[in-house]
């Protein structure tokens, strides 16, 4: 039996203990609105690392978003989603000076984690991927440049090389890198299966190993600094297997393929239409 997430606005807080989601009657976000007018999500800084294991109790209240298809921030942008209670989740990030964290807890019950190509099975599996413009450039090309990256994580119990995948940007737009992420070090990933559902935690290293790694201009002081951002949530509730191509144009006939994925904030590759991050020294 699926339950459904309580749904919250960008702003909520979550109060988090023994890995569960108390969510607050009345909240006034602390932070204000970007002046862009674009959609916030502040990523607050932590006085000690975190724990990366699937549980959340040891994360502090953090500013958090909920997503499914009946958000504004996060639309339905390709294949087929029944309604909320068919995919939603809850996200917050933070940071340390090395690592940047980030949470997900996910209402999906058709859990599928595998899919036709156990080297790559991005996009085709349950899963999520994170989006980054460092440089806050907005660029539209739908190409990936020096401080863009995407990580793609498989929601898979087994912390492999086949479950990341890391898409980093160069200063020539046909040169992008590709790589899983398993060989690197200092990256970090858990996923726990939970009623309903699943957590996903990650740990992306702030230095070469990760965040800086095309970037001369990703130094601290981090705190005050916006970049853009967008979280893909794909949902796969088809036992049968295809390709990513396969999945986009079978998706597109109503009914011919039960998958699909919805973002906050954008719908591709376009990173003016990303929402924004906001670095701040802590919540308190």
């Amino acid at each position: 039996m699926r339950q459904t997430m309580a749904g919250v606005t960008w702003g909520a807080v979550i109060g988090l203990a023994l890995g569960t989601v108390a969510w607050a009657q009345e909240y006034v976000p602390k932070y204000p609105p970007y002046s862009g007018g674009k959609r916030v999500l502040v990523c607050a800084r932590l006085d000690a690392p975190l724990t990366i294991d699937g549980d959340l109790a040891d994360w502090p209240k953090a500013d958090t978003v909920h997503m499914d298809v009946e958000q504004p921030h996060s639309p339905l942008h390709h294949g087929m989603i029944d309604g909320p209670e068919d995919l939603g989740l809850d996200i917050m990030t933070a940071w340390t000076g090395d690592m940047f964290y980030f949470a997900a807890q996910v209402q999906d019950a058709v859990y599928r984690p595998n899919g036709i190509d156990p080297d790559f099975a991005g996009y085709e599996v349950d899963g999520l991927a994170l989006h980054f413009d460092l440089d806050h450039d907005e660029d539209d090309t739908g190409f990936f440049f020096e401080g863009d990256h995407a990580w793609w994580v498989t929601a898979d119990t087994l912390d492999g090389p086949a479950t990341w995948y890391w898409r980093e940007g160069t200063a020539k737009a046909d040169e992008t890198k590709h790589h899983k992420v398993g060989p690197f070090a200092g990256h970090q990933m858990a996923v726990r299966l939970i009623d309903g559902g699943y957590i996903m935690e990650i740990g992306i290293p702030m230095d070469k190993r990760g965040l800086a790694s095309n970037t001369e201009r990703w130094v601290a002081p981090f705190a005050g600094r916006t970049v853009g951002f967008m979280v893909v949530a794909v949902d796969k509730d088809d036992a049968r297997n295809f390709s990513l191509q396969e999945s986009f144009r079978l998706a597109e006939q109503e009914g011919s393929f039960d998958w699909g994925e919805l973002a906050w904030c954008g719908s591709d590759d376009r990173q003016s239409g990303w929402g924004n991050l906001i670095f701040v020294d802590s919540q308190k």
